[in-house]
Order: structure tokens, then sequence, then C-alpha cells
């Protein structure tokens, strides 16, 4: 079931329920990827907090400046506990799934990323032993993980999405979506929006 989706184009990200400002801060940007809004993310976190599902699946547009001085850019919490986070390497090089035990789960090879918008779709199981991973970047599927350990809580579960960035990148974010597996319609991934 779609469950939230937001592509700023009221020119707000009000509906965002926490905005952690690390240094810099959230700002509305009117360089979205079609010619309207986007949220910019500079040295902090937006989060929103969508309900506690077993499994979700993530769309979203993102534009870096700086893909080596950045971590997590993208993170699915339990409570105040990560779950899981996609991030580029510290050389830029590669894009990497974590769990929030730290383990690297996967890796990609990534190259002439920045300053460019791809649609990323993410989706995970959660558990401790049986968990599994697909992420794409464009509609082409880049890794699938299964039976990895996708929790660090002691929940089977993630209830916040949040985005972020490390000191000095910004980030632009557009056209997010989130699908639980509630319903029978709107249950995985959607594609680019």
């Amino acid at each position: 079931m779609l469950r939230f989706f937001d592509g700023f184009e009221t020119k707000s990200y009000a509906t965002w329920t926490t905005h952690s400002i690390g240094g810099g801060g959230p700002s509305i940007s009117s360089q979205g990827r079609f010619g309207g809004s986007a949220l910019s993310i500079y040295s902090a976190t937006v989060s929103n907090v969508v309900g506690s599902q077993s499994c979700w699946t993530v769309g979203f547009a993102l534009q870096s400046s700086n893909q080596s001085t950045q971590s997590a850019f993208m993170v699915l919490v339990d409570g105040s506990t990560t779950q899981i986070q996609l991030e580029f390497s510290t050389s830029g090089s590669d894009l990497l799934v974590r769990n929030g035990n730290g383990t690297i789960l996967g890796t990609v090879a990534t190259s002439g990323d920045l300053n460019v918008w791809h649609y990323y779709e993410l989706q995970v199981v959660f558990s401790a032993t049986v968990g599994s991973v697909i992420l794409k970047r464009d509609g082409a599927t880049l890794l699938t993980l299964t039976n990895v350990n996708t929790i660090s809580s002691a929940n089977a579960s993630a209830d916040t999405l949040s985005f972020t960035t490390g000191f000095g990148c910004t980030v632009l974010v557009d056209d997010i979506y989130m699908c639980d597996t509630s319903e029978t319609i709107n249950n995985t991934f959607l594609g680019d929006c």
C-alpha cells in the first residue's frame, strides 16, 4: 500500500516530523528534477515517521554535490536505531548498503554521479537471519541480497525514513514514495515517479 509520497511541489518540508540541524539545514530548492521543487539538505538530517512495517519499498530521486565526504544519505530507522542505510564510500566510487551494526551488506561501483539526478529504489525485508535487500537505480537492479541481517534493534521492522548528509555536502531529494506490503496493490516497486 502506498503509505507516503512527497514531491515538494508545495515548496514545504513541513510534513517531515524531525529536522535535526547539524551545521546546515534543509531548504526547498527550485532545482527539482523536472523544473519543480526539491528538498535540499546541507549537513543535516530530515526524518519522517511513517509507521512500523516489516517490509518497506522506498523510491526517491537523488542528486549529490560531493560523494567522497558523504556517509549515509538514506536511512531506515526503528525508533532511534538505524536498521539499513545507503551511503557512498569515502572514495565516492562505490554505493554501499550497510546495516545498523555497521556491516556492509553489499557494494556497487558507481561513477560520474556528481550533480546528476538518479532515481533509486530500495526494498528491504527486515530480519536478523533471512532479511533481503533489492537496490535499483534508474530502473535497473544493481544489487539483490538474501539471507542477510537487516536489523540492529530488537524489532524486525522500521518506522522512520531519514535523508541525511555529511559535512560539506549538499543533496537534493525529490519524488519520494514508500510502500508496505499490507495491501495487494502498490506494495512493491512503483518505478520512477
